[in-house]
């Protein structure tokens, strides 16, 4: 889709490994901070984070990179 648009080479490689990576702390942190569901929050982050433990290698696999 990247290169449809036009996109290639490092700004490829890199929005699509950013893509794959673990999602941001700092909403957990907010979530926790104001209560707005902490349990969900953290058990979101925590899954994001296992996840990307597969999703960044195979993103980076099949760019070649």
């Amino acid at each position: 889709m990247g290169t449809a648009a036009g996109v290639g080479g490092l700004v490829l490689t890199v929005g699509v490994l950013q893509a794959a990576m673990a999602p941001m702390v700092s909403a957990t942190i907010l979530a926790d901070e104001y209560d707005l569901e902490p349990t969900l929050a953290n058990t979101v982050l925590g899954a994001g984070i296992v996840l990307s433990l597969l999703t960044i290698p195979l993103g980076n696999l099949l760019l070649g990179a």
